[in-house]
């Protein structure tokens, strides 16, 4: 009988070193995620700032409206683009 117990405490050390190992690697696998996490909280953070920075970006492309002549609407666009990603990433951390 000791010698079944001998065996099943030998093959379980195997296991629990195998299953340490196997953690360790998937923790290394999966560190790029914290830094993905900790940047989605940052983001969470400013949920409340987001509001009178999509405010000010409609007023600053309103005034780029009423300034630049019809020849610079690439400079247009590219604002119009900003207001939509600040408009996108406002309704994700809404989201979240």
């Amino acid at each position: 009988m000791s010698s079944g117990r001998e065996s099943f405490r030998a093959r379980r050390a195997v296991l629990v070193a195998r299953a340490a190992s196997e953690r360790q690697a998937l923790s290394h696998q999966l560190a790029p995620l914290a830094s993905i996490e900790s940047g989605l909280e940052r983001l969470r953070s400013l949920k409340s700032k987001l509001s009178p920075i999509t405010i000010g970006a409609g007023l600053g492309l309103t005034a780029l409206l009423l300034v630049l002549p019809g020849g610079r609407a690439k400079v247009l666009r590219s604002g119009m683009a900003l207001f939509h990603l600040a408009g996108s990433l406002h309704r994700l951390i809404a989201r979240g």
